[in-house]
């Protein structure tokens, strides 16, 4: 179960890379953990990646429902994204915005980094190389 975090403070950008099974309580004690690291604050942008190998199949519609209620997007008015280049996470991923019942919440779902940067108004070659290669998965999985 790898899972990158990461904060960016000069992009104040906080990001969240999972690998491997993903559930509701590794999703929960993950947005305890960030909002815990130095250099988030309540204005810091978030961008959650679900990685190719990133195995979202034992939510359930009610996880999805309690997630996007402790979810930091519920509570903040700042920019959160969503990054899910295969079909299963990225419908998971529009199941949980749908689920936001804060209407200042600024919730994207993507399937490429070139999409991320984009929406978050980033020109950062880090994160274009970083996670350029799951473009190509985005791609395929899109047809």
């Amino acid at each position: 179960m790898p899972i990158i975090r990461t904060i960016h403070a000069h992009l104040n950008l906080a990001i969240v890379h999972y690998e491997g099974t993903v559930n509701f309580d590794i999703m929960q004690q993950n947005i305890k953990i960030v909002r815990a690291m130095d250099g988030f604050t309540p204005t810091t942008r978030v961008l959650i990646i679900f990685g190719p190998s990133a195995d979202v199949s034992q939510f359930s519609a009610i996880e999805i429902e309690r997630l996007a209620s402790i979810s930091p997007m519920s509570e903040n008015k700042t920019q959160h994204l969503i990054m899910a280049p295969e079909s299963l996470s990225f419908g998971l991923a529009r199941m949980f915005a749908a689920q936001q019942n804060n209407e200042s919440a600024d919730i994207n779902i993507v399937r490429t980094i070139a999409e991320a940067c984009a929406i978050f108004n980033i020109d950062s070659e880090l994160l274009l190389h970083q996670y350029s290669q799951y473009d190509k998965i985005a791609n395929l999985s899109a047809r």
